[in-house]
């Protein structure tokens, strides 16, 4: 009969059955948890292996990432940058392409250029679960965000390669900065 302590309150129990372990003090049903040798609930395990999935699945693509950063850098036009990194805590690495700042809009009363702005970027995110790269991109100007579409509009594009994706990224966003209505 294994001995086991209960990580939800610390209880220690003895059971003849070590398949169907339930603390009588929490009232918990225990599994073995293989990582750690706890006894914890079905709940808990679940929430740890969709951590471990998730951890494992953003390093993968922080990998993929900076196996890429050199060949996607080739491609960028004069003038123009490239970064790679999370978009935020927690989400996946991507490839963000950047114009190179735009003059601003005139003041109304001078006349006078207000400054320099970055009119519009393009995230590159890399393959997952067998899919291809996809390419978001972000116009500051007009504050709207769209991933770029495979032909007839109803599902996300897709492209093989890093070179692929870089094409089609900075084919929108010369299309961007050519938009009269990101100048205003």
């Amino acid at each position: 009969m294994p001995d086991i302590r209960c990580a939800q309150c610390g209880a220690d129990l003895t059971v003849a059955n070590p398949h169907q372990v339930r603390c009588p003090q929490c009232g918990l049903y225990l599994v073995l948890d293989d990582v750690t040798g706890e006894w914890i609930s079905p709940a808990e395990r679940d929430r740890r292996q969709r951590e471990a999935r998730t951890a494992q699945f953003i390093e993968e693509s922080r990998l993929t990432v900076q196996a890429h950063l050199a060949e996607a850098t080739v491609l960028l036009p004069d003038g123009w940058s490239i970064e790679s990194g999370q978009i935020m805590d927690g989400s996946v690495h991507a490839l963000t392409v950047a114009v190179p700042p735009q003059p601003g809009p005139a003041d109304a009363a001078t006349g006078a250029i207000t400054g320099n702005r970055v009119i519009a970027i393009a995230t590159l995110t890399p393959p997952s679960d067998g899919l291809g790269w996809h390419v978001e991109v972000s116009n500051r100007v007009q504050r709207v965000s769209y991933p770029l579409f495979a032909g007839g509009g109803v599902r996300a594009a897709e492209y093989a390669t890093v070179a692929a994706a870089m094409d089609a990224a900075v084919n929108v966003l010369r299309i961007e900065l050519s938009d009269p209505r990101n100048r205003t």
